[in-house]
């Protein structure tokens, strides 16, 4: 069986990589718009925003992980590109959305979505909630962690954050297995409800370093992100979007798809922060 794996070098790309890659049989082909060698092989070229680098990817390919563009095309492309991949013989597609999108109803979320489920080659589509890594592997935060002050607007709203391992792990298994996962929608999360303020403490305790938590007004959040760390104002602006939706306990809530899956329990955020505070991850 051979595997298509969009974005393999993204957070949660690579870990379906290293998924596919532990099983005997399956031929992984992971593509980046870059290209180049990676830890497991090599990648294959592949760009949104150049349709020759579409079809040499989809040949030959059985089945195929899906990450959008993140552009205002996203949904055109995407409706594009699952067309080429059904006419090259591609039978089934699993995409990665996310569950803030069933609580903010965005149309461009929703239009993804559809563009997958109308292509004609059967589909399962994941909905994780905010990730664990954002805490280690996203400059914004990790950067911030380092320097003792984690800044947000979400108060003393809970998330349940998601190891990008069980996303991984599921989406191998959904892809490996369409006819079980054939038309599923699997929202997935982690077992934990956690403020901000909560995951700055545990991260401060296991680092063995101080870290706070301040809450900021949406404006005041806006600025902070544009002027202190350099982020674009329209994703300043989503991201306290997104922040405030948590603020509202929209996300204040446990999902069962890693258990459903794969018939076990989601990693717990005090692993994933033991385990890279050990890799010396928010050493200053």
């Amino acid at each position: 069986m051979r595997v298509l794996v969009l974005g393999a070098t993204g957070k949660t790309g690579r870990q379906v990589v290293r998924a596919l890659n532990s099983v005997d049989g399956v031929d992984v082909r992971a593509v980046s718009r870059s290209g180049g060698p990676i830890e497991d092989g090599t990648l294959v070229r592949f760009d949104w925003d150049d349709r020759t680098s579409w079809a040499p990817v989809v040949d030959g390919v059985d089945a195929v992980y899906l990450v959008d563009s993140q552009q205002s095309d996203a949904a055109q492309s995407m409706s594009d590109f699952a067309r080429t991949a059904k006419c090259a013989g591609v039978s089934h597609a699993v995409l990665l959305s996310s569950r803030d999108a069933v609580v903010s109803h965005r149309p461009g979320d929703a239009a993804v979505v559809s563009a997958v489920q109308s292509s004609g080659m059967t589909w399962t589509v994941l909905r994780p909630t905010w990730f664990m890594q954002v805490f280690s592997e996203w400059d914004l935060f990790r950067d911030s962690i380092v320097e003792g002050r984690l800044v947000g607007t979400s108060g003393d709203g809970r998330e349940p954050f998601i190891d990008t391992r069980d996303i991984g792990d599921v989406a191998a298994a959904s892809l490996l297995d369409p006819e079980r996962h054939a038309g599923k929608d699997y929202q997935l999360s982690g077992p934990d409800l956690l403020t901000f303020a909560d995951a700055a403490g545990s991260i401060a305790q296991a680092a063995g370093t101080e870290v706070d938590y301040e809450q900021m007004t949406d404006q005041d959040f806006v600025a902070y992100l544009v002027e202190r760390r350099g982020v674009g104002g329209p994703l300043a602006a989503d991201l306290t979007q997104v922040f405030g939706w948590i603020r509202e306990g929209r996300n204040a809530h446990v999902s069962d798809g890693v258990r459903e899956v794969l018939g076990r329990a989601p990693r717990r955020f005090t692993d994933f922060i033991q385990e890279a505070a050990a890799q010396g991850v928010w050493a200053g």
